[in-house]
């Protein structure tokens, strides 16, 4: 991100980011960790499990 910076909270010493930007980044953590998952269980007795889908929007510290 160029304006990262823009977001950090010099007092607390944290980054506050925009929730909609959150709940991006945790949809694209999600969907990718459910490809790898699928993928790594195919040939396991695993392979027919199911994988839950989760809410990225209930993941935001804020909700």
């Amino acid at each position: 991100m160029e304006n990262l910076k823009n977001f950090e909270n010099k007092k607390d010493k944290k980054m506050e980011l925009p929730a909609d930007f959150i709940t991006a980044i945790n949809s694209v953590s999600i969907s990718t960790l459910r490809g790898v998952m699928f993928s790594q269980l195919r040939g396991t007795y695993l392979h027919n499990a199911f994988l839950p889908v989760i809410n990225p929007k209930s993941l935001n510290a804020d909700s």
